[in-house]
């Protein structure tokens, strides 16, 4: 939300004053909570949705003359002490503009498929072996090494409602090993009734790797071992997942998945194609208006 409200200020060609008062309207309307998870709830979705539309609104807000607290981020009643009241708000600035390493934010993965970022290892590695497999295999057992964090988010055997398979180790391996993808459609109704697809569920076990532990949350890795009704085993890993700053996407990558997003989002090929040069131009500022989002939303 913050990163909108900023992105949103600087477009709008906000002054000083009132950008800080963007991120302060866009702090106080801070919230998402995870018990979605626990219920396979379709909430999620909502989560960078309202993120994204909040910051705009904030940023719109600020624009017209509404004031927000300065001071959001590490006042006694802000950002910093809602979410780590022990932290040391000191460190977010540290040698900020004096560092030759880069912005955090320009470490940051980016998720080229549909499901949590805790499965997208084994996800690499499902793929991998996939392209490793005879066309006639029959998979008599997988086997799943990763961290404990991976486990405790995404040890969900027997998913039945998209939420819960996105947040399924052993379905997005399953979906990576069958059908060669995991995207928006492989949680579809019909993808989630998949009988093939469910058979193979209860022989893939997961387990918690000691090394990978051991090296999480520095490194998101996996293995994936899978044995063949012939004896056959075949093993791949996984220790950066596609879309980290050490395995980024290409451009045709991010842009593929973004038409592949404004499609299923039922955005017209037209359209796809504008908003990708919008995009593209984004590092010089232009009004908001410019982006055709009313004509978007009409169309949807």
């Amino acid at each position: 939300m913050f990163g909108a409200a900023a992105a949103a200020g600087w477009l709008l060609g906000l002054d000083r004053d009132r950008l800080v008062w963007a991120l302060g309207n866009a702090g106080t309307q801070a919230s998402g909570l995870w018990q979605f998870n626990d219920e396979g709830a379709l909430t999620k979705p909502l989560h960078p949705g309202r993120a994204a539309a909040n910051g705009v609104l904030a940023a719109t807000l600020s624009r017209l003359g509404l004031t927000g607290a300065r001071r959001i981020l590490e006042g006694e009643r802000g950002f910093f002490a809602g979410l780590a009241p022990r932290g040391d708000p000191r460190r977010v600035v540290a040698q900020l503009g004096e560092s030759d390493e880069p912005l955090r934010v320009r470490q940051i993965s980016i998720k080229p498929h549909a499901s949590c970022r805790h499965t997208h290892a084994a996800i690499d590695a499902a793929l991998a072996l996939r392209a490793q497999l005879p066309a006639d295999a029959h998979i008599d057992g997988v086997r799943v090494s990763t961290y404990k964090a991976a486990l405790t988010l995404c040890d969900k055997p027997d998913p039945h409602t998209s939420p819960d398979a996105k947040f399924s180790l052993q379905f997005c391996v399953a979906s990576a090993l069958l059908r060669g993808k995991v995207g928006l459609a492989e949680f579809s109704d019909t993808a989630l009734a998949d009988k093939d697809l469910h058979a193979l569920l209860p022989r893939i076990e997961v387990v918690v790797d000691a090394a990978r532990e051991a090296a999480y949350p520095g490194c998101w890795s996996a293995a994936v071992s899978v044995t063949l009704a012939d004896g056959r085993t075949f093993q791949a890993a996984q220790e950066r997942p596609k879309g980290d700053p050490e395995n980024p996407l290409t451009e045709a990558e991010l842009e593929a998945k973004f038409r592949g997003l404004a499609a299923a989002g039922k955005v017209g090929a037209t359209d796809t194609e504008r908003l990708l040069g919008w995009l593209r131009a984004l590092a010089t500022p232009a009004p908001l208006d410019a982006l055709p989002l009313r004509e978007l939303a009409r169309d949807a």
